[in-house]
């Protein structure tokens, strides 16, 4: 097949099946050249599973995934030449150095030493830990030693990488330094395909994300696009505790997390919720609505725990792409 001009990674109609388990019902999308692109979902949604059929390290029931023009079953090799991953389980040599940890990783995908050396001290320095080259990997905290593991798949030069979850364990400023490292990439080309259950990292990162529940695609869409496709616009948050006699007019949206209670819909209808609170004295805080809001309305679950939280939700399918043909 001859690559397209504009699509790095097209998926159609992935099945997967464990036994009597559908990890993945029908799964259909684009990956676009040069875009960042998110997976999100849920623990168990169908995320890990569709990366690792992608990167060619599990066969799919049915269905096809083509990298760059090259079919991940059939032309495995081809594409293991076209990609870099990141595995959500993968682990480091404790007894090398960071530096010798990474060229050796280099020289297993076909580099020379001198370059496995030179993509090596620059891999270590895009993601903020050139000054450990010298340092054991096993006397590096955990957040670096998962910087390190993104150094190797940054530095292997793929034009499309695969990162699985890749900020988990990072502090909040580590987080902030990795995105611009991956919006760097991408200015230079590099298409990324991630994993996140971290709403605001997908909202601020990604070109376009799929929203997978149940292993179907649910929306697909920029995050705006998903957004947009819930109908929500804004939200107001009140403490649980003062909001007993607060009632959610037709066309918003109530949800309940922990000690807060979450009013989402459209504008109007939030500002004059928001009024009403303020007659009734009530603290609240009032914000646009966000693709955590979209990814509930979506899946009627939080993405880190997969808990269901007290509220109504949800229709599917927002945004401009395909949606997976099945359950859902």
């Amino acid at each position: 097949m001859k690559p397209s001009t504009t699509i790095a990674l097209s998926a159609q109609s992935v099945f997967k099946s464990y036994g009597g388990n559908e990890a993945l019902h029908g799964v259909s999308f684009d990956v676009r050249k040069g875009e960042i692109f998110s997976l999100l979902g849920k623990n168990g949604a169908g995320k890990t599973t569709f990366i690792r059929i992608a990167t060619g390290q599990l066969l799919p029931t049915s269905g096809t995934v083509i990298v760059s023009g090259h079919d991940v079953v059939s032309n495995a090799d081809s594409v293991r030449e076209l990609i870099s991953l990141v595995p959500q389980d993968a682990r480091v040599i404790k007894s090398s150095s960071a530096l010798e940890f990474v060229q050796l990783y280099l020289a297993l995908c076909g580099h020379s030493l001198a370059d496995s050396r030179r993509r090596a001290f620059e891999g270590l320095n895009a993601v903020g830990i050139g000054s450990f080259a010298g340092v054991a990997c096993n006397r590096l905290s955990g957040g670096n030693r998962h910087k390190l593991l993104l150094a190797c798949a940054i530095s292997s030069n793929a034009p499309i990488l695969f990162l699985d979850e890749p900020t988990v364990g990072l502090d909040a400023q580590s987080r902030r330094e990795l995105w611009k490292t991956l919006a760097g990439l991408r200015r230079k080309g590099r298409t990324i395909v991630l994993t996140t259950h971290y709403m605001d990292e997908a909202e601020v990162l990604s070109d376009r994300v799929a929203v997978i529940h149940n292993g179907v695609v649910a929306a697909i869409g920029s995050p705006q696009q998903i957004i947009a496709g819930t109908g929500f616009e804004l939200r107001l948050d009140v403490d649980a505790s003062a909001a007993a006699g607060l009632r959610a007019p037709k066309g918003v949206e109530r949800f309940e997390f922990g000690q807060k209670i979450r009013f989402v819909g459209a504008v109007r209808e939030v500002e004059a919720l928001a009024k009403r609170a303020v007659s009734m004295h009530l603290p609240i805080s009032v914000a646009r609505a966000n693709l955590e809001d979209a990814f509930v309305k979506l899946t009627g679950e939080t993405a880190a725990t997969g808990e269901k939280p007290t509220g109504t939700a949800s229709e599917k399918g927002a945004g401009d792409g395909r949606g997976g043909n099945g359950r859902g």
